[in-house]
């Protein structure tokens, strides 16, 4: 029953904000959270005209943009190999949407990789108890050896051009992508990372830490577009943060 009413609620939601149900209606994979995201974002002010998607998992936000922002290119990072395939499988047919299999980080290193049951909570960094007690569905996991390089080298690797916004969702990874991260973040304009209230992978950085760095780098923070709240009792454990640049 709470599932069936939080999915009543998002769209409810997808029908206030404007053109709502109509980027609902165009989307290759339907999902109420990330469409809300992306149309918050446009309520915004934003029109971005490149887009980096890091941690694209099966497209939800690359879809989302496609059907808010129909001019902008994507490009869709992911690093589980059967996810990026069906990724690009899912947008074949669309010129301005790449799909790239790729993990980045803060420097060049293999490390191991946590690819869970339940997809979305993949990461690079164990389950904290928190998570396992708040989502039991995403308990079950196996480990494999990943390579990893910092944003900066696939950007230039790879001749991916300036792009004005970033979405950073990589399951407590997000400090390590942004510290590989320097020239990409010079010439962006808008960033939103995923930032836990409590943590949810043990290592991961605090939601204190990631302000602090993207401060220093002239962001602002503007506020959650998305949040992620525990079933058991509706507190918030996770928000995704738009931080943009002042004028």
């Amino acid at each position: 029953m709470a599932a069936h009413l939080d999915t009543i609620r998002k769209l409810v939601d997808i029908a206030r904000l404007p053109g709502g149900l109509s980027a609902f209606a165009r989307m290759r994979v339907r999902t109420a959270s990330s469409l809300i995201a992306v149309l918050r974002l446009r309520a915004c002010g934003l029109s971005p005209r490149r887009i980096l998607d890091i941690g694209a998992n099966k497209g939800q936000f690359v879809a989302s943009c496609r059907a808010v922002f129909p001019d902008a290119a994507v490009i869709a990072l992911e690093p589980i190999p059967a996810l990026a395939e069906q990724l690009a499988a899912t947008f074949r047919d669309d010129p301005l949407v790449t799909a790239v299999c790729a993990a980045v980080g803060s420097r060049r290193e293999t490390r191991r990789f946590e690819i869970n049951d339940f997809s979305p909570s993949s990461s690079f960094l164990p389950l904290s108890e928190t998570h396992r007690q708040s989502f039991p569905e995403a308990s079950g996991t196996r480990s494999e050896e990943m390579a990893i390089l910092p944003l900066d080298e696939l950007m230039a690797e790879r001749g991916i051009g300036p792009c004005d916004l970033i979405k950073i969702d990589v399951q407590g990874f997000e400090m390590e992508v942004l510290q590989g991260a320097g020239t990409t973040l010079d010439a962006a304009r808008h960033v939103v990372v995923e930032c836990s209230l409590r943590p949810l992978y043990e290592g991961e950085s605090a939601l204190t830490d990631i302000f602090g760095f993207l401060h220093e780098r002239g962001f602002e923070s503007v506020g959650a577009v998305d949040i992620l709240s525990a079933p058991q009792n509706g507190l918030v454990l996770q928000a995704d943060i738009l931080f943009s640049r002042p004028g």
